[in-house]
């Protein structure tokens, strides 16, 4: 009798239990501990192959805006990529951007699903804080995860008031447990922005006060980077009201503040990192591999973009694989108009002696370095080029055991002299070659920073009617630039939002202090290309850079701004609709 009734009152669950030798909603996660890793994830898939760890600037940002030019031309669809013609049916290493934006999508999903279950088996009273920052992490990590995919594949920005019904991105709000469930039709472009916006919106609720992290989480967000990056994705949807105060809440309680120049100009060089002006960034650090081919915590985007230097024999050589180089029309946006010359022997080179600036085997004129070298500090050309750049003969870089000249990234003589071909300067390492170091580089980069902030909200005056406003940020941002107090009036300041700039050759940004300063401060950071397609340049900028190495820009309005949809996503999702004209 004692034993039927010990298993009369036995439940069902208690002989079928989980298999606790696997992972499954089950039995995972029980501890806090365990749903923290679901937030390391979404943090890591920033680093990944398509995004931060590789791909997304010298293979999306940088030849769609024409940033870089080419040095390699034999890959089609990277061709295609810097000419504005990429197709579907070859588009590379361009669709991991859709595949790793889409997989952040899913691990914020992930997490925000598990989060109800274990609130109600598992969570501790005190634990509700916590999970609260947990949960306003992941709705930021899917806002931003969609703002990339949005940026890049819908059909249009909204722009002027149009656009908002043209297709945006497939809004999916959970893990899919059924194929069925995975067949989600592509969002308008407005409701991708309103999901956008309210994701920002929640995460900003669930970590209000949360202003700052420990040291073993410093680059983790904070409720003022997602108050910062809510004031961007206002503007980008053009609700400038409520941006010019969301924006002016990060000004003015933020702490944050723009950092010196002699700071600025190297805080892209690995040094510096959660600096007074960084409000979201990306870290990295060495970890013994080759970078994002395989798990990694470092990256390998600057082995495709880092500069060409001279060998302690005087050789030009790459000090990676260097496949891209500062289009020369940036140069002159800058207001450098010296014209290109190809390099000569140096008479004075003495060869027992390591090749450096000071010993170049080869050189232009001394007149063109001497201008060069002037250009730098007497005001003649904005100064943020050689924040964003490595001029060859001038600049030099840790190569070789060494600080090595830097040399012309085009290595064909014939072609010398036909390109500056200025090296990319932002997000490389000063500490060494990537060959030397496992293709490992550890510089921080930048997802928001206070002169971002300055400048959207110098946007967001000028489009509320306050020209005082806009022009002040403008002219903070602007100052700094040129190693002048930001709050003091000078000489470099703008007197109107229609002055003008040093890209006098460009015909829109020549008299718009709003495009340059966005154009000039950001330049290599990734995101111009968002600005192209919200205030539809793309036709004036293709007219303007005309070529790059590989061929001529094709440019078509009704097809350049968005990006194909990779054929991929056709096959496992009946109801994906392919942007137009591909």
């Amino acid at each position: 009798m004692i034993i039927v009734a010990g298993f009369a009152g036995c439940k069902q669950d208690f002989l079928d239990k989980p298999n606790y030798g696997e992972l499954s909603p089950e039995v995972f996660p029980q501890e806090i501990s365990q749903v923290e890793l679901f937030v390391n994830s979404m943090y890591a898939n920033q680093h990944s192959f398509g995004l931060y760890g590789h791909d997304i600037f010298a293979k999306a940002f940088y030849p769609l805006e024409h940033t870089s030019d080419q040095d390699w031309i034999n890959d089609a669809w990277w061709n295609d990529v810097h000419q504005n013609n990429l197709m579907p049916g070859n588009m590379g290493e361009f669709a991991n951007i859709w595949r790793d934006g889409a997989h952040g999508v899913t691990y914020a999903n992930l997490l925000l699903g598990i989060l109800p279950d274990y609130r109600a088996k598992y969570a501790k009273p005190s634990e509700e804080n916590q999970l609260k920052i947990i949960e306003g992490q992941a709705y930021y990590m899917r806002a931003w995860h969609r703002m990339i995919l949005l940026g890049f594949f819908g059909e249009s920005f909204i722009s002027n008031g149009q656009g908002g019904d043209k297709m945006g991105i497939p809004l999916i709000d959970k893990v899919a447990k059924t194929r069925e469930e995975m067949y989600v039709k592509r969002a308008t472009v407005k409701q991708s922005w309103d999901a956008i916006v309210a994701d920002l919106k929640q995460a900003e609720t669930l970590m209000a006060g949360k202003t700052s992290w420990d040291a073993a989480n410093t680059t983790k967000v904070t409720i003022w980077g997602i108050k910062a990056m809510l004031g961007k994705a206002l503007i980008y949807s053009e609700n400038f009201a409520d941006a010019k105060t969301k924006l002016k809440e990060v000004i003015d309680g933020s702490g944050k503040t723009l950092v010196s120049f002699d700071i600025y100009k190297d805080m892209f060089l690995g040094k510096y990192k959660n600096n007074a002006e960084s409000l979201i960034e990306i870290s990295y650090k060495k970890d013994g591999g080759w970078s994002t081919w395989g798990q990694s915590t470092a990256n390998n985007a600057p082995m495709v973009f880092e500069p060409a230097v001279y060998s302690t024999e005087g050789k030009r050589t790459f000090a990676s694989w260097t496949n891209i180089f500062v289009h020369d029309k940036n140069l002159k946006r800058f207001g450098f108009n010296e014209p290109t010359a190809a390099p000569a022997p140096n008479p004075a080179f003495d060869a027992s002696k390591p090749c450096n600036l000071t010993n170049l085997k080869e050189k232009p004129s001394d007149a063109f370095i001497a201008k060069s070298k002037a250009a730098k500090t007497d005001g003649s050309v904005d100064p943020r080029m050689w924040v964003a750049g490595f001029q060859p003969f001038v600049d030099e870089y840790n190569a070789f055991s060494q600080m090595s000249a830097i040399a012309p990234v085009i290595q064909v003589d014939n072609e010398i002299g036909l390109f500056h071909s200025f090296s990319f300067r932002k997000y490389t390492n000063l500490d060494g070659r990537g060959p030397d170091s496992g293709m490992n580089y550890t510089s921080q980069m930048y997802l928001m920073r206070l002169a971002d902030v300055y400048l959207l909200y110098a946007e967001a005056c000028a489009k509320t009617g306050d020209n005082a406003g806009a022009l002040e940020y403008l002219n903070k941002v602007h100052r700094r630039a040129y190693n002048l107090p930001i709050n003091t009036v000078s000489s470099v300041d703008y007197a109107s939002l229609t002055a003008a700039t040093k890209a006098t050759d460009h015909p829109v940004l020549k008299n718009d202090p709003l495009k340059y300063e966005r154009w000039a401060e950001l330049l290599g950071e990734g995101g111009w290309w968002f600005d192209v397609c919200r205030w539809k340049m793309g036709a004036v900028e293709a007219a303007y850079y005309v070529k790059v190495r590989s061929g001529s820009i094709k440019w078509d309005d009704g097809r350049s701004y968005a990006q194909p949809i990779p054929i991929k996503e056709f096959e496992t999702n009946p109801n994906m609709v392919q942007n137009p004209k591909y």
